[in-house]
């Protein structure tokens, strides 16, 4: 008896733990320096006027590509955009790090405001000939879930071979498209993908990894493609 109650203990244990890991898209996006504040540090400091205007693309377009975090962006987005010619003339990957690009704090004058970083990126684009300025970035949120199947993981079998363990991981991504002449926004776009996947004990920090590069490389490959899906309207 006193058995079937320690196994039962043991399977209400297993249904109750759980976790959740929140990253940036990429590991250097943080609260510190994140897609909203780069959007939003458009506006910081400039006095708008109604006559501040974007202009409208003229296909195919010069265009500068950035990932918060990152001093270029991946392959997976360059890539992508490159197999459409019709849309994209000139493709720059330029970085979009700063001295708050950490979970450190900067020392004291080295502080960048994010419309100070967003101005300079503009200015960069224009000095290599460039129209528009494309920033991306993004969260990748994973859940972590036992199943009653982990009480088998006391054995050195169950342990891997039983897939005790659940993950759901949900990727999202936000991007706009910056006039930077005008420094003025064109339009924003979004992407989300979601993954699962089960693995065992002895696996699931490989698998943990596995899903969060998986997610990265997807939603940053369907935000490319939303790019051009827009860009074609106005062909």
């Amino acid at each position: 008896m006193k058995k079937i109650i320690y196994l039962g203990v043991l399977v209400v244990c297993a249904l109750c733990i759980s976790g959740c890991m929140t990253s940036g898209l990429s590991i250097r996006e943080n609260n510190n320096s994140n897609y909203s504040h780069y959007l939003y540090g458009l506006y910081d400091g400039l006095e708008k006027t109604s006559s501040t205007r974007a202009s409208r693309p003229v296909l195919p377009v010069k265009i500068a590509v950035a990932q918060i975090g990152e001093c270029a962006p991946p392959s997976a987005m360059i890539d992508t955009l490159r197999k459409e010619p019709a849309l994209f003339c000139k493709i720059e990957p330029i970085p979009a790090v700063t001295s708050r690009t950490s979970n450190y704090s900067a020392a004291p004058g080295q502080d960048e405001s994010k419309e100070k970083a967003i101005q300079k990126m503009c200015r960069l684009s224009e000095d290599l000939g460039l129209d528009y300025l494309f920033i991306y970035g993004g969260t990748i949120d994973i859940g972590h879930v036992t199943s009653p199947l982990s009480v088998l993981d006391w054995t050195i079998i169950g342990a891997y071979v039983v897939p005790s363990h659940s993950l759901d991981g949900t990727g999202k991504a936000a991007a706009a498209l910056i006039d930077v002449k005008n420094r003025a926004l064109v339009f924003t776009l979004n992407s989300e993908v979601k993954l699962t996947s089960s693995a065992t004990s002895a696996g699931v920090e490989g698998s943990h990894d596995i899903i969060f590069n998986r997610l990265q490389k997807e939603v940053t490959a369907d935000l490319a493609k939303r790019l051009a899906e827009r860009l074609k309207l106005y062909l």
